[in-house]
């Protein structure tokens, strides 16, 4: 089936809702797809962030515009996502991370290291997080014990 055809029968089907023209516009002028690599996830930034000005200044109501953009941070929400998949972390920088997000200092975590010299360690990379600080990190932390196992 050629897809003027196909087209025509789904159209002719009456089952698609009822889409505003601006909705069309926009992606005329920037498809709708996969984000496919950082050129293109830096242009899909651009329009949400023109969007986004456009519906601040003028009380936008178009659901067009609405829709187009919902679907669009859906696209990059989603290439974002991959790429933070694609990230290895060390458990040591995890580990700086949990600490600069709570607040904590070597000293707060020197129970479930076995000491502020082994924190300082295990910070430094001098020495590798065995079993038994994975659980207690894990533990004082509220994550699994895999956030502290190296990729």
């Amino acid at each position: 089936m050629n897809t003027a055809r196909l087209l025509k029968e789904i159209s002719e089907a009456h089952i698609t809702p009822k889409i505003e023209k601006s909705y069309f516009e926009l992606t005329s002028v920037f498809p709708l797809c996969a984000i496919q690599n950082e050129k293109h996830h830096k242009n899909a930034l651009f329009v949400v962030e023109k969007l986004i000005d456009h519906a601040g200044s003028e009380n936008v109501s178009d659901k067009g515009v609405l829709n187009y953009l919902a679907e669009l941070t859906d696209h990059i929400e989603a290439y974002e996502t991959e790429q933070l998949k694609k990230v290895k972390t060390s458990p040591k920088e995890i580990l700086k991370y949990l600490m600069e997000l709570k607040g904590l200092t070597q000293i707060d975590l020197r129970n479930e290291l076995g000491g502020q010299s082994v924190v300082s360690k295990v910070l430094s990379g001098e020495r590798e997080l065995n079993i038994r600080q994975i659980l207690a990190l894990s533990k004082k932390f509220g994550v699994t014990p895999a956030t502290f196992l190296p990729d």
